[in-house]
């Protein structure tokens, strides 16, 4: 009785004349001999419980056979194979009502997206304006320094021509490989391009009419450009 209101009912039992075998799902069996319990397989039992009344003990036939098949309890009838999931498919539809229904076409572009896209957008307007005026500035800073190490005169008029004509060329050579051409890079035409357009300015606009004083006033401003370009670049990762 003990066992019983501790543990339940077993699934099956085996029988004789004074031993009984209660058997447990997950492999437990316990052994009881004469109504005392006297082993228990498969988990850790409390001490044994005092013997019963012989009275309470039920008296077997010694016709009947020592063991007998035991009977599991029945269980419900599933199909093979497939375990029992409406629950979850009503959870499932429950959170799908919830969800916003998707729109039909996902691989177009709706009109209220093109009228979007076709307005100008003001931050990439004045990025691509600094891109441009910034580098014009530095060309033209460089072109004063070198002409006055050179000692050549020049306007500054001149010199600002010069770089916007400097930056014109190399946008203008990149764009054609990149974008006509279809290649990867540019494979420095921009920068060779460039060099060849500001040596000829500088020859025609300047004073140094002379063809090595050009070559000196355009190599000085290109190796100070490439020192402050790798020079940004350094305290830029520096900072990041």
């Amino acid at each position: 009785d003990e066992v019983l209101t501790e543990i339940g009912p077993p699934n099956g039992k085996r029988i004789s004349s004074n031993r009984e075998l209660w058997v447990y799902s997950g492999d437990i069996t316990l052994e009881f001999i004469e109504g005392r319990l006297k082993r228990a397989k498969g988990t850790v039992m409390e001490p044994a419980p005092q013997a019963l009344e012989p009275a309470m003990v039920a008296e077997v036939p010694e016709s009947e056979p020592v063991d007998q098949p035991i009977e599991p309890e029945p269980v419900a009838d599933l199909p093979a194979g497939r375990p029992d999931t409406s629950t979850l498919d009503n959870e499932i539809q429950q959170l799908s009502e919830g969800l916003p229904e998707l729109p039909q076409d996902l691989g177009g572009i709706s009109q209220e997206e093109e009228e979007l896209s076709e307005v100008p957008d003001s931050g990439s307007f004045l990025f691509s304006l600094l891109a441009w005026a910034i580098p014009v500035f530095l060309v033209f800073i460089f072109l004063k320094i070198a002409v006055r190490i050179v000692g050549v005169e020049a306007a500054s008029s001149a010199l600002l021509f010069i770089a916007v004509a400097d930056q014109a060329v190399t946008h203008g050579v990149q764009w054609l490989f990149l974008s006509v051409l279809g290649f990867p890079t540019a494979l420095h035409a921009d920068s060779l391009a460039a060099f060849l357009v500001m040596l000829i300015l500088v020859n025609k606009m300047t004073y140094a009419k002379q063809l090595p004083v050009a070559i000196k006033v355009v190599i000085i401003s290109k190796v100070a450009a490439i020192v402050t370009a790798y020079l940004l670049f350094l305290v830029l990762l520096h900072n990041l």
